[in-house]
């Protein structure tokens, strides 16, 4: 049993592997993915984008309405304009504005998570570096639960409980 013990005790514990493994998810899956690609990061994350063109092929779509030239006026030769297409545009750069910042600050939190697990190799740290995942992660949840699909909400609660259960176990783990 020690030659068990003295062969793999270079190894990381549990915790701190699980906790590597989460920083790289962060980074990759829930980071770089998220901004090469925000309607399918949105999609998993809970919020579907809402598509810019009508429910279906024989949808009506709203007409805009423009003023008739008058008689007096000498340009008659400028279109009118369309601003509901300018606003979905405008809404489109918007969300994916917004999907880069959390794009990036999942990307932040992996490797913040990295560098006190695999480069520092403090647990403490990285404990309360996983437990104030808890904040972000229960914040997605709840806009989640408001504002996206409600069966994605459950994702969100898992990331809850590896934000607590982990951050609790690097502390217990550290505090030698």
């Amino acid at each position: 049993m020690s030659t068990f013990l003295q062969t793999y005790s270079h190894f990381p514990r549990p915790a701190l592997l699980l906790a590597l493994l989460i920083g790289i998810a962060e980074t990759t899956l829930f980071g770089a993915a998220g901004l090469a690609n925000p309607s399918a990061f949105l999609t998993g994350y809970g919020l579907p984008l809402p598509s810019p063109k009508p429910a279906h092929p024989g949808a009506i779509a709203p007409e805009i309405e423009t003023e008739e030239p008058s008689s007096t006026s000498t340009n008659t030769s400028v279109p009118p304009s369309k601003p509901d297409d300018e606003r979905t545009q405008q809404h489109q750069r918007t969300i994916t504005a917004l999907t880069a910042a959390l794009a990036a600050r999942n990307i932040q939190n992996g490797i913040l998570i990295l560098t006190f697990g695999a480069l520092l190799r403090d647990r403490r740290a990285l404990g309360v570096v996983m437990s104030a995942g808890v904040l972000a992660t229960v914040a997605d949840c709840l806009v989640v639960r408001r504002f996206g699909v409600k069966e994605a909400v459950w994702g969100h609660l898992v990331g809850v409980v590896n934000s607590v259960g982990l951050g609790g176990a690097l502390l217990w783990a550290g505090r030698v």
